[in-house]
Protein backbone atom coordinates (compact mmCIF):
# COMPACT_ATOMS: atom_id res chain seq x y z
CA UNK A 1 0.00 0.00 0.00
CA UNK A 2 1.45 3.36 -1.00
CA UNK A 3 2.00 5.94 1.72
CA UNK A 4 1.44 9.67 1.63
CA UNK A 5 4.11 12.12 2.57
CA UNK A 6 3.85 15.80 3.39
CA UNK A 7 4.80 17.79 0.30
CA UNK A 8 6.87 20.12 2.48
CA UNK A 9 9.05 17.17 3.44
CA UNK A 10 10.28 17.20 -0.14
CA UNK A 11 10.99 20.93 0.03
CA UNK A 12 8.27 22.06 -2.32
CA UNK A 13 9.72 20.54 -5.50
CA UNK A 14 6.65 19.12 -7.24
CA UNK A 15 8.79 16.87 -9.44
CA UNK A 16 10.30 15.02 -6.44
CA UNK A 17 7.65 12.68 -5.07
CA UNK A 18 6.80 9.41 -3.39
CA UNK A 19 4.94 6.98 -5.63
CA UNK A 20 4.10 3.41 -4.61
CA UNK A 21 6.54 3.66 -1.68
CA UNK A 22 9.40 4.75 -3.91
CA UNK A 23 11.14 8.05 -4.56
CA UNK A 24 10.53 9.29 -8.09
CA UNK A 25 11.86 12.19 -10.20
CA UNK A 26 9.31 13.45 -12.72
CA UNK A 27 7.66 10.03 -12.83
CA UNK A 28 10.89 7.99 -13.03
CA UNK A 29 11.77 5.68 -10.13
CA UNK A 30 15.14 6.69 -8.73
CA UNK A 31 16.06 3.06 -8.00
CA UNK A 32 15.59 2.24 -11.70
CA UNK A 33 17.96 5.06 -12.63
CA UNK A 34 20.58 3.70 -10.23
CA UNK A 35 20.20 0.17 -11.60
CA UNK A 36 20.79 1.42 -15.13
CA UNK A 37 23.35 4.22 -14.63
CA UNK A 38 24.98 3.34 -11.30
CA UNK A 39 26.44 5.96 -8.93
CA UNK A 40 27.61 8.63 -8.90
CA UNK A 41 25.30 10.12 -11.51
CA UNK A 42 23.58 13.45 -12.07
CA UNK A 43 19.93 13.82 -13.06
CA UNK A 44 18.40 17.03 -14.46
CA UNK A 45 14.68 17.71 -14.89
CA UNK A 46 13.73 19.50 -18.09
CA UNK A 47 10.20 20.35 -17.00
CA UNK A 48 11.52 21.96 -13.81
CA UNK A 49 13.88 24.13 -15.86
CA UNK A 50 10.92 25.18 -18.01
CA UNK A 51 8.83 25.92 -14.91
CA UNK A 52 11.57 28.05 -13.37
CA UNK A 53 12.03 30.07 -16.56
CA UNK A 54 8.29 30.66 -16.80
CA UNK A 55 8.09 31.76 -13.16
CA UNK A 56 10.80 34.43 -13.36
CA UNK A 57 9.84 35.53 -16.87
CA UNK A 58 6.18 36.01 -15.90
CA UNK A 59 7.13 38.03 -12.81
CA UNK A 60 9.39 40.42 -14.70
CA UNK A 61 7.06 40.86 -17.67
CA UNK A 62 4.10 41.61 -15.41
CA UNK A 63 5.98 44.59 -13.93
CA UNK A 64 8.35 45.47 -16.78
CA UNK A 65 6.81 44.55 -20.17
CA UNK A 66 10.08 45.35 -21.99
CA UNK A 67 12.28 43.27 -19.68
CA UNK A 68 14.60 40.56 -21.00
CA UNK A 69 16.11 37.58 -19.21
CA UNK A 70 19.49 36.03 -19.96
CA UNK A 71 20.36 32.62 -18.48
CA UNK A 72 23.84 32.69 -16.93
CA UNK A 73 25.34 29.66 -18.69
CA UNK A 74 28.30 29.42 -16.30
CA UNK A 75 25.82 27.98 -13.77
CA UNK A 76 25.43 24.88 -15.97
CA UNK A 77 26.90 24.89 -19.47
CA UNK A 78 25.70 21.46 -20.68
CA UNK A 79 24.51 21.72 -24.28
CA UNK A 80 21.19 20.03 -23.51
CA UNK A 81 20.46 22.45 -20.65
CA UNK A 82 21.16 25.48 -22.84
CA UNK A 83 18.95 23.94 -25.55
CA UNK A 84 16.05 23.92 -23.09
CA UNK A 85 16.68 27.61 -22.44
CA UNK A 86 16.69 28.29 -26.18
CA UNK A 87 13.39 26.44 -26.64
CA UNK A 88 11.83 28.69 -23.98
CA UNK A 89 12.75 31.78 -26.00
CA UNK A 90 14.99 32.99 -23.18
CA UNK A 91 18.36 34.71 -23.61
CA UNK A 92 21.80 33.65 -22.39
CA UNK A 93 24.78 35.35 -20.76
CA UNK A 94 28.25 33.95 -21.49
CA UNK A 95 31.73 34.67 -20.14
CA UNK A 96 34.00 32.55 -22.33
CA UNK A 97 34.70 31.05 -25.73
CA UNK A 98 33.62 27.47 -24.85
CA UNK A 99 30.12 28.77 -24.04
CA UNK A 100 30.01 30.77 -27.27
CA UNK A 101 30.96 27.65 -29.24
CA UNK A 102 28.08 25.74 -27.62
CA UNK A 103 25.69 28.51 -28.70
CA UNK A 104 26.99 28.26 -32.26
CA UNK A 105 26.57 24.49 -32.20
CA UNK A 106 22.87 24.67 -31.27
CA UNK A 107 22.22 27.77 -33.42
CA UNK A 108 21.24 29.93 -30.48
CA UNK A 109 20.07 33.36 -31.73
CA UNK A 110 22.87 35.83 -31.00
CA UNK A 111 20.44 38.73 -30.73
CA UNK A 112 19.46 37.15 -27.37
CA UNK A 113 23.00 36.90 -26.01
CA UNK A 114 25.03 38.98 -23.57
CA UNK A 115 28.78 38.35 -23.53
CA UNK A 116 31.58 39.72 -21.42
CA UNK A 117 33.53 39.38 -18.24
CA UNK A 118 36.61 40.60 -16.40
CA UNK A 119 38.77 38.54 -18.75
CA UNK A 120 38.28 39.22 -22.47
CA UNK A 121 41.04 37.37 -24.38
CA UNK A 122 41.40 38.31 -28.02
CA UNK A 123 40.05 35.01 -29.37
CA UNK A 124 36.86 35.36 -27.33
CA UNK A 125 36.45 39.03 -28.19
CA UNK A 126 37.02 38.32 -31.88
CA UNK A 127 34.35 35.59 -31.93
CA UNK A 128 31.90 37.88 -30.10
CA UNK A 129 32.34 40.41 -32.88
CA UNK A 130 32.38 37.88 -35.75
CA UNK A 131 29.10 36.36 -34.59
CA UNK A 132 27.66 39.80 -33.80
CA UNK A 133 26.61 38.99 -30.25
CA UNK A 134 23.97 41.59 -29.40
CA UNK A 135 25.33 42.95 -26.11
CA UNK A 136 28.89 43.18 -24.83
CA UNK A 137 29.64 43.90 -21.16
CA UNK A 138 32.69 46.08 -20.53
CA UNK A 139 34.50 45.59 -17.20
CA UNK A 140 37.56 47.73 -18.00
CA UNK A 141 37.85 51.08 -19.79
CA UNK A 142 40.88 49.85 -21.76
CA UNK A 143 38.74 47.16 -23.40
CA UNK A 144 36.57 49.75 -25.17
CA UNK A 145 39.30 50.76 -27.62
CA UNK A 146 40.28 47.09 -28.11
CA UNK A 147 36.71 46.35 -29.18
CA UNK A 148 36.69 49.29 -31.61
CA UNK A 149 39.91 48.12 -33.28
CA UNK A 150 38.64 44.57 -33.78
CA UNK A 151 35.25 45.71 -35.11
CA UNK A 152 36.99 47.72 -37.81
CA UNK A 153 38.36 44.45 -39.18
CA UNK A 154 34.89 42.90 -39.47
CA UNK A 155 32.78 45.33 -41.44
CA UNK A 156 32.51 48.00 -38.81
CA UNK A 157 28.97 47.31 -37.58
CA UNK A 158 27.59 48.95 -34.40
CA UNK A 159 28.21 46.99 -31.20
CA UNK A 160 25.89 47.63 -28.25
CA UNK A 161 27.81 47.83 -24.98
CA UNK A 162 26.90 47.91 -21.31
CA UNK A 163 29.26 49.10 -18.58
CA UNK A 164 29.73 46.85 -15.55
CA UNK A 165 29.81 49.17 -12.54
CA UNK A 166 31.59 48.22 -9.36
CA UNK A 167 29.41 47.48 -6.37
CA UNK A 168 29.95 49.57 -3.25
CA UNK A 169 30.53 46.50 -1.09
CA UNK A 170 33.93 46.16 0.60
CA UNK A 171 34.70 42.98 -1.33
CA UNK A 172 33.46 44.30 -4.68
CA UNK A 173 36.32 44.72 -7.16
CA UNK A 174 34.83 43.75 -10.53
CA UNK A 175 33.81 46.50 -12.89
CA UNK A 176 34.38 50.23 -13.26
CA UNK A 177 33.92 52.95 -10.65
CA UNK A 178 32.14 55.73 -12.53
CA UNK A 179 33.70 58.64 -10.69
CA UNK A 180 34.10 62.07 -12.31
CA UNK A 181 37.43 61.16 -13.96
CA UNK A 182 36.17 57.89 -15.41
CA UNK A 183 32.94 59.49 -16.64
CA UNK A 184 34.94 62.09 -18.57
CA UNK A 185 37.22 59.34 -19.94
CA UNK A 186 34.18 57.29 -20.97
CA UNK A 187 32.74 60.21 -22.90
CA UNK A 188 36.10 60.94 -24.60
CA UNK A 189 36.74 57.30 -25.49
CA UNK A 190 33.29 56.78 -26.98
CA UNK A 191 33.79 59.90 -29.10
CA UNK A 192 36.70 58.16 -30.86
CA UNK A 193 34.93 54.77 -31.07
CA UNK A 194 32.20 55.29 -33.70
CA UNK A 195 31.29 51.61 -33.85
CA UNK A 196 30.37 51.32 -30.18
CA UNK A 197 26.89 52.16 -29.01
CA UNK A 198 26.51 52.82 -25.27
CA UNK A 199 23.23 51.25 -24.08
CA UNK A 200 23.37 50.93 -20.32
CA UNK A 201 24.90 49.61 -17.13
CA UNK A 202 25.12 46.35 -15.19
CA UNK A 203 25.31 46.03 -11.41
CA UNK A 204 25.61 42.66 -9.67
CA UNK A 205 25.29 42.74 -5.88
CA UNK A 206 26.00 39.13 -4.85
CA UNK A 207 24.78 35.54 -4.83
CA UNK A 208 21.58 33.95 -3.49
CA UNK A 209 20.11 37.30 -2.50
CA UNK A 210 16.98 36.82 -0.43
CA UNK A 211 16.89 40.15 1.36
CA UNK A 212 14.71 43.04 0.22
CA UNK A 213 17.50 45.46 1.22
CA UNK A 214 20.09 43.69 -0.97
CA UNK A 215 17.97 44.18 -4.07
CA UNK A 216 17.18 47.77 -3.16
CA UNK A 217 20.86 48.62 -2.73
CA UNK A 218 21.63 47.16 -6.14
CA UNK A 219 18.74 49.10 -7.72
CA UNK A 220 19.85 52.32 -6.04
CA UNK A 221 23.38 51.82 -7.36
CA UNK A 222 22.02 51.49 -10.91
CA UNK A 223 19.79 54.55 -10.57
CA UNK A 224 22.54 56.78 -9.15
CA UNK A 225 25.00 55.78 -11.87
CA UNK A 226 22.47 56.24 -14.68
CA UNK A 227 21.79 59.77 -13.43
CA UNK A 228 25.53 60.58 -13.20
CA UNK A 229 26.22 59.20 -16.67
CA UNK A 230 23.61 61.54 -18.12
CA UNK A 231 24.69 64.51 -16.04
CA UNK A 232 28.48 64.25 -16.44
CA UNK A 233 28.98 62.29 -19.67
CA UNK A 234 25.85 63.33 -21.57
CA UNK A 235 24.91 59.71 -22.28
CA UNK A 236 21.37 58.36 -22.14
CA UNK A 237 20.95 55.01 -20.42
CA UNK A 238 18.31 52.79 -22.02
CA UNK A 239 19.15 49.47 -20.30
CA UNK A 240 19.49 48.74 -16.58
CA UNK A 241 20.85 45.23 -16.03
CA UNK A 242 20.31 44.06 -12.46
CA UNK A 243 22.52 40.99 -12.96
CA UNK A 244 21.86 37.71 -11.21
CA UNK A 245 22.25 36.57 -7.62
CA UNK A 246 18.76 35.06 -7.34
CA UNK A 247 18.37 32.04 -5.03
CA UNK A 248 16.83 28.68 -5.96
CA UNK A 249 13.43 29.08 -7.57
CA UNK A 250 11.54 27.11 -4.91
CA UNK A 251 12.97 29.22 -2.09
CA UNK A 252 12.02 32.53 -3.73
CA UNK A 253 8.27 33.01 -3.78
CA UNK A 254 6.52 34.82 -6.61
CA UNK A 255 4.92 37.28 -4.23
CA UNK A 256 8.31 38.16 -2.76
CA UNK A 257 9.86 38.77 -6.18
CA UNK A 258 6.90 40.82 -7.38
CA UNK A 259 7.07 43.04 -4.27
CA UNK A 260 10.75 43.74 -4.97
CA UNK A 261 10.13 44.52 -8.64
CA UNK A 262 7.18 46.81 -7.89
CA UNK A 263 9.34 48.80 -5.49
CA UNK A 264 12.05 49.09 -8.14
CA UNK A 265 9.46 50.37 -10.60
CA UNK A 266 8.46 53.07 -8.09
CA UNK A 267 12.10 54.13 -7.75
CA UNK A 268 12.50 54.37 -11.52
CA UNK A 269 9.39 56.54 -11.81
CA UNK A 270 10.67 58.84 -9.05
CA UNK A 271 13.92 59.35 -10.98
CA UNK A 272 12.39 59.60 -14.50
CA UNK A 273 14.07 56.34 -15.58
CA UNK A 274 10.89 54.37 -16.17
CA UNK A 275 11.55 54.21 -19.94
CA UNK A 276 14.61 51.99 -19.34
CA UNK A 277 14.48 48.31 -20.30
CA UNK A 278 15.25 45.96 -17.41
CA UNK A 279 17.63 43.04 -17.99
CA UNK A 280 18.29 40.21 -15.53
CA UNK A 281 20.69 37.23 -15.57
CA UNK A 282 19.41 34.27 -13.51
CA UNK A 283 21.58 31.17 -13.30
CA UNK A 284 20.98 29.37 -10.02
CA UNK A 285 17.29 30.33 -10.08
CA UNK A 286 16.79 28.46 -13.35
CA UNK A 287 18.86 25.31 -12.78
CA UNK A 288 19.75 25.07 -9.07
CA UNK A 289 16.84 22.93 -7.89
CA UNK A 290 16.57 21.04 -11.20
CA UNK A 291 19.66 18.90 -10.55
CA UNK A 292 20.08 15.81 -8.36
CA UNK A 293 23.09 13.62 -7.60
CA UNK A 294 22.74 9.88 -7.10
CA UNK A 295 25.31 8.48 -4.67
CA UNK A 296 26.09 5.39 -2.60
CA UNK A 297 27.23 5.06 1.02
CA UNK A 298 30.63 3.40 0.62
CA UNK A 299 31.23 3.32 4.37
CA UNK A 300 29.32 4.24 7.50
CA UNK A 301 31.43 5.01 10.59
CA UNK A 302 28.95 4.40 13.41
CA UNK A 303 31.31 5.58 16.16
CA UNK A 304 31.78 8.99 14.54
CA UNK A 305 28.32 9.15 12.96
CA UNK A 306 29.86 9.74 9.55
CA UNK A 307 28.71 8.51 6.14
CA UNK A 308 31.27 8.38 3.33
CA UNK A 309 29.79 8.70 -0.15
CA UNK A 310 31.15 7.87 -3.59
CA UNK A 311 30.75 11.52 -4.56
CA UNK A 312 32.38 14.52 -2.91
CA UNK A 313 33.96 17.92 -3.47
CA UNK A 314 35.38 16.65 -6.75
CA UNK A 315 31.82 16.89 -8.17
CA UNK A 316 29.88 18.85 -5.54
CA UNK A 317 32.39 21.53 -4.50
CA UNK A 318 31.90 24.02 -1.69
CA UNK A 319 32.32 26.82 -4.24
CA UNK A 320 28.86 26.05 -5.59
CA UNK A 321 27.39 27.47 -2.35
CA UNK A 322 24.21 25.42 -2.53
CA UNK A 323 21.93 24.27 0.25
CA UNK A 324 22.21 20.52 -0.24
CA UNK A 325 19.32 18.21 0.68
CA UNK A 326 19.91 14.50 1.35
CA UNK A 327 17.40 11.64 1.03
CA UNK A 328 17.93 7.98 1.87
CA UNK A 329 16.48 6.29 -1.20
CA UNK A 330 16.77 2.89 0.51
CA UNK A 331 14.74 4.01 3.57
CA UNK A 332 12.59 6.81 2.25
CA UNK A 333 9.90 6.60 4.95
CA UNK A 334 12.23 6.46 7.94
CA UNK A 335 12.13 9.66 10.02
CA UNK A 336 15.32 11.73 9.56
CA UNK A 337 16.16 12.46 13.20
CA UNK A 338 19.80 11.42 13.63
CA UNK A 339 22.54 14.05 13.10
CA UNK A 340 25.34 12.67 10.92
CA UNK A 341 28.22 14.04 8.86
CA UNK A 342 28.44 13.37 5.11
CA UNK A 343 31.97 13.00 3.75
CA UNK A 344 33.00 12.69 0.12
CA UNK A 345 35.37 10.26 -1.58
CA UNK A 346 38.32 12.58 -2.20
CA UNK A 347 41.23 11.57 0.08
CA UNK A 348 41.31 14.70 2.22
CA UNK A 349 39.79 15.65 5.56
CA UNK A 350 38.44 18.78 3.85
CA UNK A 351 35.97 16.77 1.76
CA UNK A 352 32.99 17.45 4.01
CA UNK A 353 29.65 17.81 2.26
CA UNK A 354 27.67 18.68 5.38
CA UNK A 355 27.90 18.29 9.17
CA UNK A 356 25.21 17.31 11.69
CA UNK A 357 22.57 16.72 9.06
CA UNK A 358 19.41 15.07 10.41
CA UNK A 359 19.18 11.76 8.60
CA UNK A 360 17.79 8.23 8.87
CA UNK A 361 19.06 6.48 12.05
CA UNK A 362 19.51 3.08 10.35
CA UNK A 363 21.80 4.37 7.60
CA UNK A 364 24.35 1.78 6.57
CA UNK A 365 26.97 0.93 3.97
CA UNK A 366 25.31 0.25 0.62
CA UNK A 367 22.40 2.68 1.05
CA UNK A 368 21.60 4.85 -1.94
CA UNK A 369 21.44 8.62 -1.40
CA UNK A 370 19.77 11.34 -3.44
CA UNK A 371 21.32 14.82 -3.11
CA UNK A 372 19.10 17.70 -4.21
CA UNK A 373 20.02 21.24 -5.36
CA UNK A 374 23.11 20.38 -7.41
CA UNK A 375 21.90 21.81 -10.73
CA UNK A 376 23.92 25.03 -10.53
CA UNK A 377 27.71 25.37 -10.40
CA UNK A 378 28.37 21.76 -9.34
CA UNK A 379 29.70 20.70 -12.73
CA UNK A 380 31.08 24.17 -13.50
CA UNK A 381 33.29 24.18 -10.42
CA UNK A 382 33.99 20.42 -10.32
CA UNK A 383 37.56 19.11 -10.43
CA UNK A 384 36.70 15.45 -11.11
CA UNK A 385 39.97 14.37 -9.42
CA UNK A 386 41.37 11.26 -11.19
CA UNK A 387 38.00 9.51 -10.88
CA UNK A 388 35.71 8.41 -13.72
CA UNK A 389 33.13 10.87 -14.98
CA UNK A 390 29.57 10.52 -13.71
CA UNK A 391 26.70 9.68 -16.00
CA UNK A 392 24.56 12.73 -16.80
CA UNK A 393 20.84 12.21 -17.39
CA UNK A 394 18.06 14.55 -18.56
CA UNK A 395 14.43 13.58 -17.82
CA UNK A 396 11.21 14.94 -19.25
CA UNK A 397 7.84 13.26 -18.68
CA UNK A 398 9.09 9.66 -18.43
CA UNK A 399 11.58 10.20 -21.26
CA UNK A 400 15.20 9.57 -20.26
CA UNK A 401 18.07 11.07 -22.24
CA UNK A 402 21.60 10.06 -21.25
CA UNK A 403 23.56 13.26 -21.91
CA UNK A 404 26.91 11.75 -21.02
CA UNK A 405 27.97 8.17 -20.27
CA UNK A 406 30.41 7.35 -17.52
CA UNK A 407 32.04 5.02 -20.06
CA UNK A 408 32.79 7.84 -22.49
CA UNK A 409 36.44 8.57 -23.19
CA UNK A 410 35.63 12.29 -23.31
CA UNK A 411 35.14 14.58 -20.34
CA UNK A 412 31.53 15.80 -20.10
CA UNK A 413 32.81 19.36 -20.66
CA UNK A 414 33.38 18.52 -24.32
CA UNK A 415 30.62 15.99 -24.93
Amino acid sequence: MSKKINKNALYGNKFLNINESELVLDGIKVKNLIEKYNTPSFVFLEKKIEDNIKKIKDCFLSVFPNSQGFYSTKANYLTEIISVVKNQNFGTEIVGLPELNILKKIEFPFDKVIAGGPYLPNDFLTEIIKTQVKYLIIYDMDDIIRVQKIIQNFGGYKQDILIRIQSQKYTGRLGIVLNETNLKNLKDILNICPNLNYKGILAHWGTQLNSFDDYMQNFQLLIENAINIKKKAGLDTSILNIGGGFPNADSFKKKQLLTILEKFKEKLLENSLDSCSIFYEPGRFIVGDTGFALASVIKYDKAHKTAFLDIGNNLIPKFMKSSLRFYNISKIFEAPNKPIDFMGNTPTDQDILVKNYNFTPSIQTGDYILIANVGAYALSWSTRFPYPNPSLILIKSNQINEIHSRNSLNDFSIH
